[in-house]
């Protein structure tokens, strides 16, 4: 979300914009086969806990769906569905699960 103030004061203005960030993060458990890992979205990024290692990928720009990349992970994912990539492994039919 963005919000723009503009104040006004006697002889002088002052405007700017800021970026409120979300205080709603969305936690999710993606189940692939042979890999299970809970995902946690928040703003415009992703945060993968990955058994070997944290993974904070941006959002970036998807024909459909959701997509994040950051390095040689990426995450993507339209509805329940999802698709994992590390390096030249590649995980697709996942479920994406809400966390309990």
């Amino acid at each position: 979300m963005r919000y723009c103030i503009l104040i006004l004061l006697p002889g002088l203005v002052f405007g700017g914009c800021v970026a409120m960030p979300s205080l709603q993060e969305r936690r999710f458990t993606i189940a692939c086969a042979g890999l299970a890992f809970p995902v946690a979205f928040k703003d415009d990024e992703a945060t993968l806990y990955l058994p070997d290692r944290i993974a904070v990928l941006p959002q970036v720009r998807a024909a459909s769906g959701a997509k994040y990349q950051e390095g040689h992970v990426l995450l993507w994912n339209k509805g329940n569905e999802a698709l994992l990539e590390i390096g030249d492994k590649r995980y697709e039919k996942c479920r994406v699960a809400h966390a309990r």
